[in-house]
């Protein structure tokens, strides 16, 4: 499955998921730990837009 299909799979916008991807990933250090990395997974609740954003 392609980054793309997993957003999508996972309700999220694929293009803005892959934007703050490419944003986020980039502060973290060189050596992320583990939960660091796993917050990025497209399941993960703190990627879910806010009812804010979607209203």
């Amino acid at each position: 499955m392609t980054i793309v299909e997993t957003a999508k799979a996972n309700g999220l916008d694929p293009r803005t998921y892959i934007e703050r991807l490419l944003h986020e990933l980039s502060q973290l250090p060189t050596s992320p730990t583990r939960e660091q990395a796993e917050s990025y997974l497209p399941w993960n609740q703190y990627l879910k837009p806010s009812k804010q954003e979607i209203a």
